[in-house]
Parts: structure tokens; C-alpha cells; sequence
């Protein structure tokens, strides 16, 4: 039985109003969007903790807030935009805090936060999936068998992923490799006709 994060990626995106009613709503659409996946707990708990921030700690309280999430082989890639505003410095103190949590879980450097050029506010993260190694980037994939619609509607998402990965992420190579793979059969496609 393969899963979500097995397979091709998958994309989940919704739009929540800006209320603590709607972080439960969250968690049960991640858990189904990502149910049979090897690290779907790990995922609700990040897009949870992620949506109650948008929630408490920024200007989409009481407006709204999207969350996105893309398995792909490999990996989760979580996101949730809210529409910015200050980021509320905390206390000192001995406790552990939500992105205390979100930084244990994914590991250092798979997490960060972007402001869009309309100061919304982008907090990333990417989970990697246990037992299932990043693709080696030096290795070319075989796309000579995919009908060209579907070489090009990789190719959209391999984009879409790709912009999404921040600068210097090592998920960079592996799309470039594959975009690259894709490229060059379609213009090989291209001269044969």
C-alpha cells in the first residue's frame, strides 16, 4: 500500500478564518490529507502548532489564514501564510514553545519564515520522512516513459517546488536534476517531430 509521501506529490492548500476554533480543523484535514503517511502525526502536530500562532501572533486574527502541505517522496513540505504583522517577542524562560517544538521535530535549518512582498507572513517547514533518503542530485531519473502532458505537468510542480525551497536547501539539486531531465526529453521530443 504506498502513501501520499510515496507516490508523486500532493498537495493540500486551504483557507481558515483567523479563529482558535479553526487549529482543530487543521489537524483533522492534515491527518486525513497525509493519513498513511510514515510521519503524518509529526506533520498535524507541526500545521497545528502553525496555525495557532497565525492565530494568536499575527494580524489574521479574526481575518483568515492558509495552510499548504506537499508530500513528495521523501518529504513533507508544511506551510501556513497569515497576514504578518509583528513578531511578538517572548520571555525568556525555561520552557519549551511552539517553534521550540517545530525546530526539534524537522531538524536545524528545515524551518524558517519569509515576508511576501504584500507582508504576509510565510512560516516553512520541511519534515523528512524516516527510512527514506534524499535523492541522490547526481543521479539523472528516468522520465522517457511519462506521456509529454505529464512531463510538462511535473515539470509545473517540480517549479512549484522549487520555488518554495529556500536558497542553499540540498532539495534544490534533486529538482534542478529532474527539471533538467525533463527538459532535455522534451526538446528531444521536440526535434524528432
Amino acid at each position: 500500500m504506498s502513501s501520499p509521501a510515496t507516490e508523486a506529490a500532493t498537495r493540500y492548500q486551504r483557507t481558515f478564518h483567523g479563529r482558535a476554533d479553526q487549529v482543530g480543523q487543521v489537524r483533522r484535514d492534515m491527518a486525513r490529507h497525509l493519513a498513511g503517511c510514515p510521519a503524518a502525526d509529526d506533520a498535524v502536530l507541526i500545521a497545528s502548532e502553525l496555525a495557532a500562532n497565525s492565530v494568536l501572533h499575527s494580524a489574521s486574527a479574526g481575518e483568515f489564514f492558509t495552510v499548504r502541505c506537499d508530500a513528495h517522496p521523501g518529504y513533507i513540505w508544511i506551510e501556513v501564510e497569515d497576514l504578518g504583522g509583528p513578531w511578538q517577542l517572548r520571555q525568556p524562560d525555561d520552557r519549551p514553545h511552539g517553534l521550540d517544538l517545530i525546530g526539534a521535530l524537522a531538524g536545524p535549518g528545515n524551518w524558517g519564515a519569509d515576508t511576501t512582498s504584500d507582508g504576509d507572513r510565510i512560516v516553512w517547514v520541511r519534515l523528512d520522512l524516516p527510512g527514506e533518503p534524499m535523492p541522490d542530485p547526481g543521479r539523472v531519473p528516468d522520465v522517457t516513459r511519462l506521456a509529454s502532458g505529464e512531463l510538462e505537468r511535473a515539470r509545473r510542480e517540480l517549479a512549484a517546488s522549487l520555488a518554495l525551497a529556500r536558497p542553499g536547501s540540498p532539495v534544490r539539486g534533486p529538482i534542478l536534476a529532474h527539471m533538467t531531465a525533463i527538459d532535455a526529453e522534451l526538446a528531444g521530443r521536440d526535434r524528432q517531430l
